[in-house]
C-alpha cells in the first residue's frame, strides 16, 4: 500500500467484525491488548491519534491489528 492509495489490504474493521459476530473473551483481550500498545507507541512519540473507534481498527488476514 502506499500514500494515497484507496484499498485495504486482506482482513477487516473491528466495526465489520462485531456487526457480524461477537468477540470471544480470549480475542477481545487479544485485540483490545494489541490496540492498547499500538496507542502506546504512537504516544511515546507524541502522537495523539483523537478518533479511535471500531471502524479505524483494521485486523489483518494474520489476525494483527495494523
Amino acid at each position: 500500500m502506499t500514500i494515497g492509495d484507496t484499498t485495504s489490504p486482506p482482513g477487516e474493521s473491528l466495526k465489520t467484525r462485531l456487526a457480524r459476530r461477537s468477540l470471544p473473551l480470549a480475542e477481545a483481550l487479544d485485540l483490545g491488548a494489541q490496540i492498547a500498545a499500538g496507542l502506546a507507541a504512537i504516544h511515546a512519540r507524541g502522537i495523539v491519534h483523537g478518533d479511535v473507534q471500531p471502524a479505524n481498527v483494521w485486523i489483518s488476514a494474520e489476525e494483527r491489528v495494523t
